[in-house]
């Protein structure tokens, strides 16, 4: 049976994704339920402004130090909007995967 203690001390998930234009790996996590609430208020938009901005606190929120700190923060963002955008897509489109948050990971059929 699990502990208050077990949970605390839980790490949220990574996982290595490659970034061709960056010449190599970053790991991206899950999603806190605090960030993923935050984040929610960017989605749904159809004004450019606010579907990059979507897209580049997804990143700040989803990739991550070996350690399990963030990479980046909000002080980046002029950084990554300045980026390869294929590059940036992608590794949106994959924080949002792994965090079941896409329609390609809603249309997966669930496991057993």
């Amino acid at each position: 049976m699990l502990k208050l203690s077990d949970i605390q001390g839980a790490k949220l998930e990574t996982k290595s994704v490659k970034v061709e234009a960056w010449g190599g790996d970053v790991l991206i996590q899950k999603l806190s339920v605090t960030k993923r609430d935050d984040l929610q208020q960017y989605f749904g938009s159809e004004d450019k402004a606010r579907m990059k901005e979507a897209a580049l606190r997804t990143i700040i929120a989803g990739v991550a130090e070996e350690s399990g700190s963030a990479m980046f923060s909000e002080e980046h963002m002029e950084m990554l909007g300045d980026q390869d955008g294929e590059a940036i897509q992608k590794l949106f489109g994959d924080i949002l995967d792994f965090n079941g948050m896409s329609k390609k990971s809603s249309d997966e059929p669930e496991k057993s």
